[in-house]
């Protein structure tokens, strides 16, 4: 199962996705479910696709354009859930 990931882009863009498994090819990344996170200026976030005219997921990223991978803050990754249809799960919390 893929984790939602953000991965930053060496023109800067900042995508939120799940990582698929790359064994298939070393030079690619391959990615499902991808957003643009765009910061807004009242200091909150906007979700824009990443590329809004391929047909379908997944999409390959040559590695060599990736800067970094990294886990989202949970707010983020919840979102992304969210709009993909992923079961939602609360954070675990103790209840007293």
């Amino acid at each position: 199962m893929s984790d939602v990931k953000v991965v930053r882009m060496l023109s800067g863009e900042d995508i939120l996705c799940t990582v698929k498994d790359t064994s298939s090819n070393d030079n690619q990344l391959t990615i499902d479910d991808a957003v643009v996170v765009v910061p807004t200026q009242n200091q909150s976030v906007q979700f824009v696709p990443y590329s809004p005219f391929t047909t379908k997921d997944p999409i390959h990223i040559n590695k060599d354009m990736v800067v970094f991978i990294g886990t989202p803050d949970p707010s983020l990754a919840g979102q992304h859930k969210k709009m993909f249809g992923g079961i939602i799960t609360p954070e675990s919390q103790i209840i007293t």
